[in-house]
């Protein structure tokens, strides 16, 4: 090992555990957790959780690559974290880029040890990540939304719709310590349009602290890829009670509705909205028609995000709404 290797540091990120979640389904079916092995029988897996939901599904798709199965329409404006396991006997740095963005400070990911800032997970260690760290204390909730919402279309280069996650073994000074192979690991190319990126939510409380760590190779023993962008058939999920309503009044015109009125206090009047506004789209949903408006808003939970496009005169204006 060389002295340029050991100078590679990471950080720790000690984020608030939740609930124990089911287990992994057969083999053939899809899965709610992507496990990958590397040297010597250690793995680790994966889920995406969204909140007060069980794990999404992932069919496996080659060695480290996995799509979502279910319809992406359903998740925008839901909240979510993401679960990590190290299953192997030894400390890993765990690297995690949401539509190419680390989620830790928000810096794109590269996929060298020295560049990227990573959680240090022990032997068996449980880690939930609930949001981007924007610094020592605090997060931002994950949240999926359209592609244009997504913090990644302000990386040049990015792929919005994925979650990637790179493992680095930690370097042990015995004789015959670890050596491994150089990984290729490439992102499969060709894949479909995304039509769901991830935006920022909430701030939430979310303490880190630095520690030392020395990976045992300048790029991962191991790397996993799940695209949840791709829009398929087959998630189920139960239906969500509204909390509260937009407050307008809406008809149907020939891009999509147009607010005829909104409601005084309302939170349309709010965040801004006005009468004479278009709305074109709806969560992921173009030129919607009053009863997709409708159908929507009934999808909300309380929490939950609603992403508008508007059309007011010559401008196109973009609203996120928490409910």
């Amino acid at each position: 090992m060389t002295a340029r290797l050991r100078h590679h540091g990471t950080l720790a990120v000690g984020v608030l555990l939740v609930g124990v979640v089911g287990l992994a389904v057969g083999a053939e079916a899809a899965q709610d957790r992507a496990r990958v092995y590397y040297r010597e029988g250690n793995s680790i897996s994966v889920q995406v959780i969204p909140e007060g939901r069980s794990p999404l599904l992932f069919q496996g798709e080659g060695d480290d690559k996995w799509i979502f199965t279910g319809d992406t329409r359903k998740l925008v404006g839901k909240s979510y974290s993401i679960r990590l396991q190290n299953h192997g006997r030894l400390r890993i740095k765990v690297v995690v880029g949401v539509d190419g963005v680390n989620v830790y400070f928000r810096k794109p990911i590269e996929g060298y040890a020295r560049e990227d800032v990573g959680a240090v997970l022990g032997p068996g260690e449980v880690r939930f990540i609930k949001g981007f760290q924007v610094d020592m204390s605090e997060a931002q909730q994950f949240v999926f939304s359209p592609p244009e919402f997504s913090e990644g279309q302000r990386i040049e280069g990015s792929r919005v719709g994925e979650l990637e996650v790179h493992v680095y073994e930690e370097w042990r000074p015995e004789p015959g310590g670890i050596a491994m192979e150089k990984q290729d690991g490439g992102r499969a190319e060709g894949a479909a349009k995304p039509d769901i990126g991830t935006t920022t939510g909430d701030v939430i409380d979310s303490n880190v602290r630095r520690v030392r760590f020395v990976p045992a190779t300048p790029e991962p023993a191991a790397r996993m890829l799940l695209v949840y962008g791709r829009p398929e058939e087959g998630w189920v999920r139960e239906d969500y009670r509204p909390s509260s309503r937009l407050g307008v009044v809406i008809d149907r015109v020939g891009n999509g509705s147009r607010i005829t009125s909104v409601e005084p206090d309302s939170l349309a009047e709010e965040v801004g909205l006005r009468r004479g506004d278009v709305i074109i789209k709806v969560d992921s949903e173009e030129e919607p028609s009053p009863e997709t408006v409708r159908q929507v808003l009934r999808g909300k939970g309380r929490g939950d995000y609603l992403f508008l496009e508007v059309e007011r005169g010559r401008h196109l204006l973009s609203f996120k709404i928490r409910m």
